[in-house]
C-alpha cells in the first residue's frame, strides 16, 4: 500500500501515460541499493493496527475482522477509504451468515 500527502513536487518515474521528465529524473534518482525502511504497525484496539507516520493529512491502519470480532467501534477523524485485501469482506455478521455482500480482493468503499 502506498499513500502520500498532497504535493506540487511530483516527479514521475514511469508506468504512467503522463509525462515523465527523464533528464530531471536521472538527476535526482540514487541508483545505489538502500536498506528497506519497514514500518511496523502498533496495535491500538482489538481489531486495528496503526502504521505510524509523520503526515498530518492521513493515517494508514489495518483492520482484522475475524469471525469472533463482533461489533467493535472504530474511532475516526474524518472520511475513510476501506480496501479489501484478503478474501471476501462482509459488511456485517448477518450479511456474512446469509452469504450476502461479500466483496472480492481490491474492492473499496468510501466512508464519509
Amino acid at each position: 500500500m502506498e499513500i502520500m500527502a498532497n504535493s506540487d513536487n511530483v516527479l514521475r518515474g514511469g508506468l504512467t501515460p503522463k509525462h515523465v521528465d527523464i533528464p530531471e529524473l536521472m538527476k535526482v534518482v540514487d541508483f545505489e541499493p538502500q536498506k528497506i525502511n519497514t514500518i511496523n504497525p502498533v496495535k491500538i484496539s482489538k481489531i486495528e493496527w496503526l502504521y505510524p507516520c509523520d503526515a498530518e493529512e492521513f493515517a494508514l491502519s489495518r483492520l482484522s475482522l475475524e469471525e469472533n470480532a463482533g461489533k467493535t467501534p472504530i474511532k475516526t477523524k474524518g472520511p475513510e477509504i476501506l480496501i479489501c485485501t484478503n478474501r471476501g469482506c462482509p459488511h456485517s455478521a448477518r450479511q456474512r451468515k446469509n452469504g450476502n455482500i461479500k466483496r472480492r480482493i481490491g474492492f473499496y468503499l468510501r466512508v464519509p
